[in-house]
């Protein structure tokens, strides 16, 4: 079958493109040919254009031409797209890309704040008799308000087959339109290599990896306190314009290079989801430490993870150097054969989700 899929595929974020990646050759490893909805709404392309007035003056603003380039190479290379890009969900409507089925999801294209909730990413475009599946969809947070589920209530009944990323997504599913989902993994954890998209680091001696989606204190110091005890420089991949507050050598990869710093990696410091969906792909010792203020809900999508594979003593609360030292002492030299156990168990569950939902 011809499965289109619609999610974030263009954003300067190394998980999103990345899932979309693996969402496109996890279906084609089913026997499926797999194209994603070039899908580019103004409220979303906005959110990753440069311009001066609303960066303002740091150099990370200089960054952002070379990341534009090095992602459109990925893209061209390994995302194949529909032939027409689409603006709008007036345009998605009046003439949809062709296919069998269309796919959500991954990533969090349920997330109020970064789409409204646009029914596009609940395939309220899909022409009636064509099979509509999410996978992994994710809200980004545990709760919606009342609104925010009547709003979605129709869109998800639509939907013949629903599995979201989170746990608490599930109860979010159940109480706005009445329906059990699945709790099924991202699609990066859905293949066991990525050797085809990979490329050598540009850093030639070991190195701890800092993935940075928010700098802030507790991060910063300990990412610090590790890099002390291995006696090891900092590597770091950050999306703060705060750069200048984190030392260490910065980097700004395409997606296959970051890939590349994370199989060479001999620890890893992250706040990031993806960043610890990358640190057991590639069976790496690693730290997180959560978000916080209004990002920190997005916390759960991390200890969820952690916790379905029992990797929770992982996480990293609150700056404590004996907690770290514990959690370096048990990570340095972890046992990987029983976190590959649990995840090939969970990969089974979505894989079946997946195959029956095609079928």
């Amino acid at each position: 079958m011809q499965i289109g899929i619609i999610t974030f595929h263009f954003a300067l974020s190394y998980g999103a493109v990345l899932q979309a990646y693996a969402l496109s050759e996890c279906i084609k490893s089913l026997g499926h040919d797999a194209f994603l909805v070039d899908y580019r709404p103004d409220y979303h392309v906005k959110r990753f254009q440069w311009n001066w007035t609303r960066c303002g003056l740091h150099l990370t603003n200089l960054t952002h031409p070379l990341l534009h380039k090095r992602f459109g190479e990925f893209s061209s290379k390994h995302l194949r797209l529909s032939s027409r890009s689409y603006k709008t969900l007036e345009e998605l409507t009046a003439s949809p890309p062709e296919a069998d089925a269309y796919i959500c999801g991954s990533d969090q294209i349920w997330n109020p704040v970064l789409t409204d909730m646009d029914p596009a990413y609940f395939l309220a475009f899909a022409p009636q008799g064509t099979r509509r599946i999410a996978y992994a969809g994710s809200f980004g947070k545990p709760e919606l308000t009342t609104e925010e589920l009547k709003h979605i209530r129709p869109y998800l009944q639509a939907i013949e087959h629903l599995s979201v990323r989170e746990a608490s997504a599930v109860r979010i599913v159940n109480d706005a339109c009445g329906k059990q989902a699945e709790h099924v993994l991202d699609p990066t954890l859905l293949i066991d290599k990525f050797d085809s998209v990979e490329t050598h680091t540009p850093v030639k001696n070991r190195y701890v990896l800092v993935v940075d989606l928010q700098n802030n204190s507790l991060l910063r110091r300990t990412a610090g306190f590790v890099s002390r005890a291995l006696q090891l420089p900092k590597v770091i991949v950050t999306y703060s314009g705060r750069i200048w507050q984190l030392s260490g050598k910065r980097v700004f990869p395409g997606p296959s290079g970051y890939l590349g710093l994370f199989r060479n990696a001999d620890y890893i410091v992250t706040n990031s989801f993806h960043g610890t969906a990358f640190s057991m792909v590639f069976n790496k010792p690693f730290i997180i430490t959560p978000l916080s203020g209004n990002k920190s809900e997005s916390n759960i999508r991390i200890t969820g993870l952690l916790k379905s594979t029992d990797l929770s003593n992982c996480f990293l609360e609150m700056f404590s150097e004996s907690r770290i030292r514990k959690v370096m002492a048990s990570t340095i030299d972890i046992d990987w054969a029983p976190v590959r156990k649990r995840l090939h168990k969970l990969r089974q569950d979505s894989l079946r989700f997946l195959r029956e939902s095609l079928s």
